[in-house]
């Protein structure tokens, strides 16, 4: 190759390479742009339309981080969306981008604000994905979700404030949770509870511990709780089978307050904004102003309280 060729080679390769750059540049000083890029191929990928409508911003510099306002997540041909969030932020290793979604998903960090979890629609668009395809994510610096909502079939989880430190599937998880259950009638259960699970994988070894409060307009029921059992979701009811629960409480209405110890053993399942607990043991100690009980029958609790038991009282 003649030296005028090879240097007017050299100086065109030279230019497209300028070019590509420029192009390159242009669209990492738009994060707008390159955050419909990203959502846009994380959509393609888990088969949902995922845009926001807010403000963007990302971080190249150490582990990526991309941070979108406005966030909503919808099923192909659905209007109502999945998903919406005033906030989205996702940090995720170099090693996760460029494997783009083969293997285990490993992420840094998980926050979001005030999302709006539809779980019909969720549930039944994984009823929809392949055997499989619903692993669980690792999650090196955990999850953090302020002012949630969680929408369920006749039910309403709000004010949901959660956190957990670190994600795996195959290891031990620790996190709180804090917020209220609404079933549109009486009465509101207040939350504030410690989370632990074995294998959040496979929901064996799940466990709370903290604080409950039923709000009923003519009572009020504050309570210390325990509870454990293995959790999965079984269509659009949620199952804990068997359940174990101890209860510490205290009935406050009109007259003095009445305090008592409650535990309870069996299948637990909320569907319909109806929890039941059947077939079910329970063991009561009042301390002398509540009777003693043993019994077996059971309990359900939705739009009203249904208690069907058949014991014994060895003292009223």
């Amino acid at each position: 190759m003649k030296p005028r060729r090879g240097l007017a080679l050299a100086a065109r390769i030279t230019a497209v390479l300028l070019l590509v750059l420029a192009l390159a540049a242009a669209i990492l000083m738009q994060p707008d742009r390159l955050a419909r890029i990203v959502l846009g191929a994380v959509g393609d990928a888990a088969g949902l339309d995922i845009a926001f409508s807010g403000e963007a911003r990302y971080r190249l510099r150490g582990t990526p981080l991309l941070e979108v306002h406005d966030l909503s997540v919808r099923v192909p041909g659905h209007d109502a969306p999945l998903l919406d969030a005033g906030r989205a932020l996702v940090s995720l290793p170099w090693s996760t981008v460029r494997r783009r979604g083969a293997g285990p998903v490993v992420l840094e960090r998980i926050e979001l604000d005030r999302p709006v979890l539809d779980l019909p629609r969720l549930q039944a668009w994984l009823a929809e994905r392949p055997a499989g395809d619903g692993r669980l994510p690792t999650l090196d610096r955990g999850i953090a979700v302020r002012d949630g909502r969680v929408l369920g079939d006749g039910w309403l989880l709000r004010d949901l404030q959660l956190r957990i430190p670190a994600l795996a599937p195959d290891a031990p998880v620790r996190g709180t949770a804090r917020g209220t259950l609404d079933t549109a009638s009486p009465p509101l259960v207040h939350f504030d509870l410690g989370l632990a699970a074995s294998r959040p994988a496979d929901g064996a070894g799940r466990g709370a511990r903290g604080r409950l409060r039923f709000e009923h307009p003519d009572w009020r029921l504050p309570a210390a709780i325990a509870a454990s059992g293995p959790l999965r979701m079984d269509g659009d009811a949620l199952w804990a089978a068997p359940l174990r629960v101890g209860i510490s409480a205290a009935f406050v209405g009109d007259g003095d307050p009445l305090p008592f110890t409650l535990g309870a053993h069996g299948p637990l399942r909320l569907r319909g904004g109806t929890a039941t607990l059947a077939p079910a043991t329970l063991v009561l100690h009042g301390g002398g102003q509540v009777p003693a009980l043993q019994a077996r029958g059971r309990a359900a609790l939705g739009r009203a309280l249904l208690l069907e038991f058949e014991g014994s009282m060895p003292a009223w």
